[in-house]
């Protein structure tokens, strides 16, 4: 009886004596584009897919027969948009898609703004506050569009007029309170809504770092100040005072950078 001695082939096993062959079919796990077979749903995927229609950076493909039933409208802003896409008799409306409408269709333009700004503050915002849904042990969430508006209210940004107006007071009353809730609750658990930190702050915050210790005396750095002394190669090991006449850096005490 054959004891099997198999030889891997990465989609089966054979054997070296007998020849048995095997298949080994298993899932792809370590290819990070390749998405498992059972997918959760994801609400900051949802709310980044609906920004990122908003920003313009998401429109529908081009086949879809959306494109062809807006050009025969008339259109001048966003509100026509809307309305010609709610008289649609199409199944896919694209109503998260209304600003990549407005800029085909129309002339309409808000003022300019900081896009990636935009994108990374409401992002932020969102998951902070799924986050500390999350730990308040929520029931029902917000609407997404509601909440976009709400951060863009806060913000005075002019993406404001491409999204739907209020149409519930009551939704309105309910979903102000929960917001309330959840920001005492995180005032109470210290856990603070994000705030973006502008790249010229996070630049002086790296200038400001120190650099790593090393003694004046180690390797390249010896070498380098007793070329610029007009020493010789044998200052390795040997203990100079630092001199600031060269352009390597004036260092912080005798003995560090």
């Amino acid at each position: 009886m054959c004891k099997h001695v198999f030889l891997l082939t990465g989609y089966s096993q054979i054997c070296q004596d007998c020849g048995l062959e095997t298949r080994l079919l298993s899932l792809d796990t370590y290819n990070k584009f390749g998405a498992p077979l059972e997918r959760h749903y994801d609400r900051v995927a949802r709310f980044t897919t609906k920004l990122e229609k908003l920003l313009g950076m998401v429109s529908p493909r081009a086949g879809d027969p959306m494109w062809e039933y807006l050009k025969t409208k008339v259109l001048h802003t966003p509100s026509d948009i809307r309305r010609a896409l709610r008289a649609s008799t199409l199944r896919t409306k694209h109503y998260d898609s209304v600003r990549v409408f407005c800029d085909v269709f129309t002339t309409f333009r808000c003022r300019t703004y900081d896009h990636q700004s935009t994108y990374t503050i409401l992002r932020n915002q969102f998951k902070w506050l799924h986050r500390v849904w999350q730990q308040s042990g929520g029931e029902h969430f917000f609407s997404y569009d509601w909440l976009i508006r709400k951060f863009l209210e806060e913000l005075d940004h002019p993406l404001l007029v491409y999204l739907k107006p209020r149409t519930s007071k009551r939704r309105e009353r309910r979903y102000v309170d929960k917001m309330a809730f959840i920001r005492s609750k995180s005032e109470s658990t210290n856990s603070y809504l994000p705030t973006a930190v502008p790249r010229s702050r996070c630049d002086a915050m790296q200038k400001e770092s120190r650099p790593c210790r090393r003694l004046w005396d180690e390797g390249p750095f010896a070498f380098a100040v007793s070329w610029a002394r007009g020493g010789t190669h044998a200052c390795v090991g040997a203990s100079h005072e630092p001199s600031h006449a060269y352009s390597f850096g004036t260092p912080t005490d005798d003995t560090t950078l």
